[in-house]
């Protein structure tokens, strides 16, 4: 599925919309005060999702770059698709892969998938770090 605008644009434009028709009415001290707090959720939402978008588009090239490091064929692209649904097929594509291979290659991979494992769950877990 392919979602326009993306989410935190989304988010941004609301947020700008709000500012714009909402926070300049004095009528309500608590209401404002209460619109502000959503808005600075709200943005730290939109900068958490531009944050999650760059780390999966980091895993997706790292996890074809060892498809085409170690000369295993690359999956079929999906059109229109989200980078989310890249990654998850690109996951899949690896844990079919690895039940095709054997000995040596098999061990190789899993080394080599390991690696990867741990460089994306830091990403996610350190996303200030990348």
């Amino acid at each position: 599925m392919f979602v326009e605008p993306r989410p935190a644009d989304l988010i941004a434009r609301v947020c700008e919309s709000l500012e714009r028709t909402a926070v300049g009415d004095p009528a309500a001290k608590i209401a404002q005060r209460q619109l502000k707090a959503a808005l600075f959720t709200l943005r730290q939402l939109q900068s958490d999702l531009d944050r999650r978008g760059t780390a999966l588009v980091r895993d997706v090239q790292e996890m074809l770059a060892l498809l085409v490091a170690c000369q295993y064929p690359l999956p079929e692209p999906l059109p229109h698709s989200s980078i989310e649904q890249e990654h998850l097929a690109l996951q899949e594509h690896l844990c079919a892969l690895e039940k095709t291979v054997a000995g040596t290659e098999q061990r190789n991979l899993q080394a080599q998938l390991r690696r990867l494992h741990v460089e994306m769950l830091t990403r996610q877990l350190n996303p200030g770090s990348s």
